[in-house]
């Protein structure tokens, strides 16, 4: 996958708790999202902050979950490679 097709699935799913008032995720997304600065340790700091999202809201639905278990998935990958 594309780096700009990541962050445009990323931003939509992102945006999808801001129109839900759940501002928590969201907050948290935009978090992680700092630590990418172009080099591996921050590429590497954002996935943990994924993980750490998807293990601390147990308000995410199976939806969301699939959503962002594809996203670490995908980061795992490229960053093996």
């Amino acid at each position: 996958m594309e780096v700009s097709d990541y962050w445009k699935k990323y931003e939509a799913f992102n945006k999808s708790f801001k129109q839900s008032d759940r501002n928590e995720i969201s907050i948290g997304l935009e978090d992680a999202r700092s630590y990418v600065n172009g080099l591996t340790d921050g590429w590497h700091e954002f996935l943990v902050r994924l993980k750490e999202i998807r293990n601390s809201f147990t308000t995410l639905t199976n939806s969301e979950l699939e959503t962002l278990d594809k996203m670490i998935r995908e980061l795992e990958t490229n960053l093996k490679n």
